[in-house]
């Protein structure tokens, strides 16, 4: 497959979600690209923040950097920010930018040599150099270009590292691909038989390639787009947004939220919007 030729790598001119110093844009890819998304953390001078970290299923390659108080960079690095599977902080320092690329989760192992279960609840700075060696383009701009050139760069050198490497698709692609167009609510069963394989066998290929059972990953996506969906309002209707994203009822929601969050539904959304601790 030309990826080159088939990726629409161009991201929304208008981020489909922001909160806070946090923005995210979807790109415009192929199924078969190993990235969906570009997100940008940054933090002013007056006050360093921890904010909790959604319990999201997919990694990120993210670029670190200080800047000192005349916008000149103080250091730079370049993170694996993992999945999370429980409720976890970031705690940003002052000055800080998070230039980052999120990962479709199948094909970080297959195709980046990323493998999601290895960095389950972490963040590790990038120190291989074999592994640094392939992001040449982001290497070369980490200490000037702009954020926006910086995440240009990151999809640049992830396109080049996809072009040469295994992009063949197997059953858990198509699996966790669904499981993101359903919001998790296609049963496991229904794929399996869809793909002529058994219920087991599909699990066990899709632990391994994307670091979860098909059963949490659904879980963790149906929680971090009700958070998301919610985060656009000040008062959110919860029983909508338990139907639109997939949970059964607000009881479902509810305990899935206290099992990956820690939190309530309500209480996360006041947390994460500022109005409430």
């Amino acid at each position: 497959m030309d990826i080159r030729r088939n990726l629409d790598r161009r991201a929304d001119d208008r981020p489909y979600h922001t909160i806070g110093d946090y923005k995210a844009w979807r790109l415009g890819v192929a199924d078969q690209f190993p990235a969906d998304l570009i997100w940008i953390c940054t933090t002013g001078g007056n006050a360093a923040y921890r904010h909790r970290i959604l319990p999201l299923g997919e990694p990120s390659i993210a670029i670190k950097r200080r800047l000192r108080s005349d916008g000149s960079i103080a250091d730079a690095s370049l993170v694996i920010c993992g999945p999370h599977s429980k409720p976890c902080w970031h705690q940003s320092g002052l000055n800080e930018e998070i230039i980052a690329v999120r990962l479709k989760p199948e094909f970080a192992a297959q195709t980046l040599n990323i493998e999601p279960a290895a960095f389950q609840n972490q963040a590790q700075t990038l120190t291989a150099a074999p592994m640094r060696k392939k992001f040449t383009t982001t290497e070369a701009a980490l200490a000037n270009a702009s954020p926006q050139a910086l995440a240009r760069a990151l999809l640049d050198d992830i396109t080049r590292i996809a072009q040469g490497g295994d992009m063949r698709e197997h059953g858990e692609h198509f699996t966790a691909r669904r499981l993101r167009a359903t919001n998790g609510t296609t049963p496991i069963r229904d794929i399996a038989a869809s793909l002529s394989i058994s219920e087991r066998q599909l699990r066990r290929r899709f632990r391994n390639a994307v670091g979860c059972s098909p059963k949490d990953y659904a879980r963790r996506l149906r929680v971090a787009n009700a958070a998301i969906l919610a985060d656009a309002e000040a008062n959110p209707l919860w029983a909508f947004i338990a139907a639109e994203t997939g949970f059964h009822d607000q009881a479902h929601m509810i305990a899935d939220f206290k099992a990956l969050s820690g939190l309530t539904p309500r209480t996360l959304h006041r947390e994460r919007r500022g109005d409430g601790s």
